[in-house]
């Protein structure tokens, strides 16, 4: 299987995974409305259902920025651009200095271009697209 492969293979687990703490966490408030109706106090489920949706949030983080590299990958081999949520996506999952992020914040439909422009460019001599993901991210996390 290949790199891509493999990566979208662990991307399906992972939102497999999801879907069942999502499940879970429907539980969870369930449980807590039950408890409030027989007069109870669900602090020990509320606060189960906090770390949960905490780690959710961690999940659904991931995934996304995982899914900005493959579509970064795809960009680079000539294939669609990256959309302006999956270029911020793409930034936060190469770990872009927070100073390029509050650039790109500012305008983030040309630092998209600009993400676009860097991943296809033919100025970045890379025999693959690993060589240039790490050259774009070891610049972004500098700049």
């Amino acid at each position: 299987m290949t790199e891509t492969g493999e990566t979208a293979a662990l991307l399906e687990e992972a939102r497999a995974k999801y879907l069942q703490g999502q499940e879970r966490l429907q539980a969870i408030r369930e449980a807590e409305e039950l408890v409030r109706r027989g007069g109870g106090s669900p602090d020990e489920l509320a606060g189960d259902r906090a770390r949960l949706e905490a780690q959710l949030d961690v999940i659904a983080d991931l995934v996304r920025q995982r899914e900005a590299v493959l579509a970064a990958r795809t960009a680079a081999g000539g294939g669609d651009a990256l959309t302006v949520t999956q270029a911020r996506h793409f930034l936060l999952g190469i770990s872009a200095s927070a100073r390029f992020l509050a650039l790109y914040d500012k305008a983030p439909e040309h630092g998209a271009r600009m993400i676009n422009n860097l991943l296809t460019t033919p100025e970045i001599k890379a025999p693959d697209f690993e060589t240039r993901l790490g050259f774009i991210a070891t610049q972004l996390q500098q700049a």
